[in-house]
């Protein structure tokens, strides 16, 4: 790149920082930038300079060249000025009877030049006419470069500045409503805008079609967005979605930079809808606006956990956004100019709103997969995601699994004493069942093969941050019973009191299918020694409690309301004290069978009732007997 292509490129910045310029202030802002670079006028008649030192020549320093430009050394320009400018000027030394010495000139001597300095001074009169001559030359020189510079330099910035020919439509101003969406107090607010919009459409791609537009008011730039699909078009809820979502990204991003130890600020361009209704449409016209945002565009992570480059702060700022949020979001696909980011997605704990792109746990998943704490998470004090990756091998034993938890730091929230245990984090356990899901599906092998030890390592952590899917799971694991989850790894030992620990936690955790599981295993004896109390603890609690969705299979203990109230019947029938609440569970099951034709089984319930009301009428007059 030459001095000319260079110039021309600081030119153009210096024009974007004020678009709306008029062309003798380009002209100034490129004369100004020529001075900087080297290109100086300066005053023709010269002043004497003071002795510098007695060790030089005469006793005097080196005069400035006495032209309206001199040459830094370090100008880029410095090959244009002519050679015999350069000459004048670097020869120049000025004597003490006040005359140029120069070897490279010829020498107009005076007498005192003759005696005193020993020749090769020039007189004044002689000085300034070779000024004048090649004053002329140099005006000439820079005079074509200003103006070959400066055509260059508009022909760039009107192609990098699209809105310096903006033509808009035929309509004119428009008045139409801003709609904006308020995070804090989760409302929208409307106000009144004038805008003028171009007339056809700068891009236009497989989803949205868009415009240049200028706010009247501010003479902001901005950028209007139109979704083509019909399902979209005239207010549909993409418009809403996209403009809650960067309002929200935005909310974070402030957050984020007000952080006391933040020295990387971060942001995100306003968003807003506007809403027109123009007399001869019969609809409203519905567009998402976007401020006008230039230069090198660049995507640092992605919705599906890919992180792009080697910056800290984007990714860091997604990780912020998941711990201030409370595990209840995260933003994610971080992308724009510099750190002025725009159009991102968000993840939600529950996978509602935000759109299509918004994956839920499984998007949180894979980001922290893929995510390393750098020295911003480790300066904001955001806590690591443990992240287990497979290493040595595909592993299919119990044999070869290294990352066996402890049963008390299981048990403990990851203690291994219950003293001083902290509340356990239920979201983060949510993210680590999802991520042992998806390495016992083989996402993050290249082959697809499941990694059974990762899978196995985040089961243990879901279950230790008391995930309920993950407790059910895990208890099924070491039950000794069939299962669905992670099939690959065998030889799996057979725990059966960690079983019953671990469905008791997500039984007081309040989880039907734990509470069934409990009943059929504590109930008869064949599993575990008979626990009358934890049993009728969870049937007298089962209609309360709530069934999550049966991907980790407890479902063959399932009660059903029948069974529920007669397998209740069965355990008070044997508890002191409880005979006339079994009989009356035992009526209450007989009417149910009835209800759904099982009639044999209604008239066995009955008899059983009949027979346990007998015996509770016996005890009440025994009872009073006794109170007598």
């Amino acid at each position: 790149m030459n001095a000319l292509e260079t110039l021309v490129d600081e030119i153009k910045a210096e024009l974007l920082a004020g678009p709306e310029v008029s062309l003798p202030e380009r002209v100034r802002y490129l004369r100004e930038l020529l001075v900087r670079e080297g290109v100086v006028p300066i005053a023709s008649e010269p002043a004497q300079m003071e002795p510098r030192s007695n060790s030089m020549v005469g006793g005097y320093g080196r005069k400035r060249s006495s032209m309206p430009f001199h040459v830094h050394r370090n100008s880029p320009f410095k090959d244009e000025i002519s050679l015999e400018t350069r000459q004048w000027v670097h020869f120049q030394r000025l004597c003490k009877h006040g005359h140029w010495h120069g070897t490279a000139h010829p020498a107009h001597l005076c007498n005192k030049c003759v005696s005193d300095c020993g020749g090769g001074a020039w007189t004044r009169t002689k000085v300034r006419d070779k000024e004048n001559q090649l004053i002329k030359s140099e005006r000439k020189r820079i005079s074509s470069l200003l103006k070959q510079a400066m055509h260059i330099a508009l022909h760039k910035y009107r192609k990098s500045n699209p809105y310096m020919n903006f033509k808009p439509s035929q309509k004119g101003e428009m008045t139409a409503e801003k709609i904006v969406y308020d995070v804090p107090s989760k409302e929208w607010n409307t106000t009144p805008i004038t805008i003028m919009i171009e007339e056809t459409s700068f891009a236009k791609g497989s989803m949205r079609e868009c415009w240049r537009m200028i706010e009247s008011q501010t003479q902001s730039r901005c950028v209007a967005k139109k979704y083509m699909k019909d399902e979209h078009a005239n207010g549909g809820e993409i418009y809403w979605i996209d403009t809650k979502m960067q309002a929200v990204a935005k909310y974070y991003a402030e957050e984020f930079s007000k952080h006391p130890e933040c020295w990387d600020t971060v942001d995100f361009i306003e968003a807003y809808m506007i809403r027109a209704k123009e007399e001869t449409e019969p609809k409203e016209t519905v567009l998402s606006i976007e401020h006008y945002l230039d230069g090198n565009y660049v995507k640092h992570n992605n919705n599906s956990g890919y992180c792009f480059g080697s910056k800290n702060t984007p990714q860091a700022f997604t990780h912020f956004s998941w711990v201030q949020s409370d595990g209840d979001l995260m933003i994610v696909d971080i992308q724009g100019v510099g750190e002025l980011y725009t159009d991102p997605q968000i993840h939600t704990r529950d996978g509602a709103d935000f759109g299509e792109g918004n994956l839920g746990l499984t998007g949180m998943a894979l980001f922290f997969h893929s995510h390393v704490c750098n020295h911003i998470c480790q300066t904001f004090n955001l806590k690591p995601f443990d992240v287990h990756h497979e290493i040595g091998g595909v592993k299919s034993s119990w044999d070869d699994i290294r990352s066996v938890i402890p049963t008390s730091k299981l048990l403990n929230g990851g203690l291994a004493t219950s003293e001083g245990a902290l509340p356990v984090d239920q979201k983060t356990g949510e993210i680590h069942m999802v991520t042992a899901q998806l390495h016992a599906a083989g996402r993050f092998s290249e082959d697809g093969r499941p990694h059974v030890e990762s899978a196995f390592h985040h089961l243990q952590l879901a279950a230790m941050y008391d995930n309920i899917p993950g407790l059910l799971c895990l208890a099924r694991m070491y039950s000794g019973f069939d299962r669905e989850f992670l099939l690959d790894l065998t030889g799996v030992p057979e725990k059966r009191d960690l079983c019953i620990i671990l469905l008791q936690k997500a039984f007081r955790l309040g989880n039907r299918e734990a509470c069934c599981a409990l009943v059929g295993l504590c109930s008869d004896g064949a599993y575990t020694p008979i626990d009358r109390v934890l049993v009728l603890d969870c049937l007298r609690s089962w209609p309360d409690t709530v069934s999550e969705p049966k991907d980790f299979l407890w479902a063959n203990f399932a009660l059903t309301p029948l069974s529920h109230k007669t397998t209740l019947a069965k355990m008070l029938e044997f508890t002191p004290g409880c005979m006339q609440e079994a009989a009356d569970l035992y009526n209450e099951a007989a009417e149910e069978a009835m209800s759904v034709g099982k009639g044999s089984m209604a008239t066995k319930l009955f008899m059983k009732a009949e027979e346990l009301q007998g015996l509770a009428d016996a005890e009440e007059e025994d009872e009073e007997e006794e109170e007598k």
